[in-house]
């Protein structure tokens, strides 16, 4: 009796170090296999997603297999090479599943759940629209400015974002003519001096002398043109002015040193923008931030972008060199969209937030998107202490150049849900009358982000903004906005 109680409890003793060694065991095949080829993140990737929605994936299983093999069930009973198929199809459809859910939510059903309770409080349920369209593929923008801009050309790693074609692609008729920085200049005389109108098709060889023309109005220092396809099928073009005193975004200096990114990094970047425009094209621009990096659903450009992480892990301090000290814009872009892939997202921060400055839209705009994913990422992940500072989006909205207004104005209306007292006050503070001419933009896409900030300013409830942005009662917001200066 002794002996066999003895022999009882060293088996179950073996069998538990048994269970963890391989536990072990397994842990330590996939830390040296990532180290020895990052490839191998991409390959195990399917287990990622599984292990994001651990609670939620054991319990389908619980229940799935109660009812399949359970005698109180279906009562099936199979082989053990059966079983092992079984196993194997259910993990990947669990899989499958996961990564279908984690694209639309930031935690599985269960997870949301367990983190509700911890914290006391609902946790988002899903991925923010306005972040997923901030997130998502810009509008085609083409830019005209009579501003002197960096010398080099609009990168082509700066995805979604177009860079400008060497031809000017086919653009409908204009639509819509929309106005920004205007303070004493007046839209009247600013529409003369444009001398173009809705309807007219798109003055490719004139939008030049029309930059010349708004520059030349008294009061104003400088005029830009961007189109932007397209609101019902017809082209809009926003209208820049920049006036002598007026606020705006304060840039950093050109840089000019001679550092470059390899070779290898910059055709990825190339060929990710090829199959980001592709996959916008298809109608596929969903994306998953669970990590605090954007992967694209779209097959090829996920592959890219997974590449980006070896990369980000490999070369941080070549990267930081470039975005600060290289005379090449798309070396700088590229630089500011692989580094929101490093595995340290805070220690990227700096680079990002002053990479928001730069003199280069195509690195603005990569800095303020890796920047927006970093953000949504910490909001979701309180735990890690990532602090993202919304300065740099707010200066955004006062800049001249529409594209960073767009961006900046959907971040911002993510990013404020929770109405963070201070960063409120700092956009009623310096950024109001910024506001107020885009809440009152033409293209509902394009006027709505900053409807729902002057909202927040002036202290309205969420329901009383929607009712009146559904009502098209933009001017009672605004109002709102401008008693509560």
């Amino acid at each position: 009796m002794l002996r066999e109680m003895t022999l009882t409890r060293l088996l179950f003793g073996m069998g538990w170090i048994r269970g963890m060694w391989l536990v072990f065991t397994y842990m330590g095949t996939i830390l040296l296999l990532v180290d020895r080829n990052p490839a191998w993140l991409r390959r195990l990737a399917a287990f990622g997603w599984s292990g994001r929605m651990a609670l939620t994936s054991y319990m389908i299983q619980i229940v799935l297999l109660d009812l399949l093999f359970s005698n109180y069930a279906f009562g099936f009973t199979t082989r053990p090479l059966a079983g092992l198929a079984v196993a194997v199809a259910l993990f990947l459809a669990i899989a499958g599943f996961s990564r279908f859910w984690l694209a639309r939510h930031p935690l599985g059903p269960l997870e949301w759940l367990w983190r509700s309770a911890t914290y006391a409080r609902w946790q988002p349920w899903r991925v923010a629209a306005v972040l997923a369209l901030a997130i998502a593929a810009a509008p085609l923008t083409l830019a005209c400015g009579t501003k002197p801009e960096a010398p080099a050309a609009e990168p082509k790693a700066a995805a979604p974002q177009a860079a400008e074609p060497e031809q000017p692609p086919e653009m409908p008729p204009i639509g819509i003519i929309d106005f920004f920085g205007l303070r004493k200049v007046s839209e009247a005389d600013a529409r003369r001096a444009l001398q173009i109108k809705e309807g007219d098709p798109v003055p490719f060889e004139s939008m030049e002398e029309a930059t010349k023309r708004l520059a030349s109005i008294p009061g104003a220092l400088h005029g830009r043109l961007e189109l932007v396809c397209c609101e019902e099928g017809k082209t809009i073009l926003y209208v820049g002015i920049e006036e002598p005193g007026a606020p705006t975004l304060e840039l950093n200096e050109e840089p000019g040193g001679s550092v470059r990114l390899p070779e290898a990094m910059v055709q990825d970047g190339e060929a990710l923008q090829t199959a980001l425009f592709e996959a916008v094209r298809k109608g596929n621009t969903a994306e998953d931030h669970a990590h605090g990096h954007a992967l694209s659903s779209d097959p090829a450009s996920r592959a890219i972008q997974e590449r980006y992480i070896a990369y980000a892990t490999e070369n941080t301090a070549l990267l930081h060199d470039v975005l600060q000290h290289s005379s090449d814009a798309e070396h700088r872009a590229l630089a500011a969209q692989v580094l929101g892939y490093a595995p340290d997202k805070q220690a990227v921060v700096p680079d990002l937030v002053r990479a928001m400055r730069d003199p280069s839209e195509g690195v603005r705009n990569n800095a303020a998107r890796a920047l927006l994913v970093i953000a949504h990422f910490a909001q979701q992940s309180p735990e890690r202490g990532i602090e993202v500072p919304l300065d740099p989006f707010i200066a955004m909205l006062d800049s001249p150049v529409w594209t960073d207004r767009n961006k900046s104005s959907w971040a911002l209306s993510g990013l404020t849900e929770k109405r963070d007292p201070a960063a409120l006050a700092r956009m009623r503070a310096s950024s109001l009358p910024s506001l107020i001419e885009m809440a009152r933009w033409k293209s509902p896409g394009h006027a709505e982000p900053a409807v729902f900030l002057l909202g927040r300013i002036a202290g309205l409830p969420e329901e009383a903004i929607a009712s009146a942005w559904k009502s098209g009662d933009r001017e009672r917001i605004i109002e709102a906005a401008r008693g509560s200066h």
